[in-house]
């Protein structure tokens, strides 16, 4: 998601999980046991976690995880475009701080 919405501020409003999930399963070993319970792109990667979570420690705690796993040592493996992956380092960095 962050390829495709890395300069904007929200998500538009007619994607779906669905197209991305499509989207995900062609360019990577998509496993759809962790996406249970989600019903939008927000909920699954928030464009800016540090508000999204800043009342749910639980989430936030387990979500700061996921941007750190994409953007470590071997992470341009995992990217197209080279703007999403700068702005994941910069997403993992601050919800690290926050």
């Amino acid at each position: 998601m962050e390829e495709l919405y890395y300069g904007v501020p929200e998500y538009p409003r007619k994607i779906t999980l669905e197209g991305i999930h499509g989207r995900a399963s062609l360019q990577f070993e998509y496993m759809n046991c962790y996406v249970t319970g989600f019903e939008t792109p927000t909920q699954v990667h928030p464009k800016n976690p540090c508000t999204y979570y800043e009342d749910n420690s639980y989430g936030k705690a387990t979500y700061k995880y996921v941007p750190e796993h994409l953007v470590g040592s071997s992470s341009s493996i995992y990217f197209e475009e080279s703007y999403a992956e700068v702005s994941l380092k910069s997403i993992s960095h601050k919800i690290k701080l926050y």
